[in-house]
């Protein structure tokens, strides 16, 4: 997946590769719906959070690999 404020524990900016879940949350502060993404591979967990409108016009690269 690419998105610029994802970070990889190795230091890798704005890339990550793994097995992806997602998450619908309501913000506690403002009470907007946000995404909440989890990219897992082993040893590594990358997480972003995105605002509704975002998730909306995302775009993800890559294969979709079933186990």
């Amino acid at each position: 997946m690419a998105h610029p404020d994802l970070r990889q524990p190795d230091g890798v900016p704005g890339f990550a590769h793994g097995k992806l879940g997602w998450k619908e949350l309501q913000d506690a502060e403002t009470g907007e719906p946000r995404i909440n993404l989890r990219i897992r591979r082993p040893g590594a967990t990358t997480s972003l959070q995105l605002s509704k409108s975002e998730w909306e016009a995302f775009s993800g690269i890559g294969t979709v690999v079933e186990e």
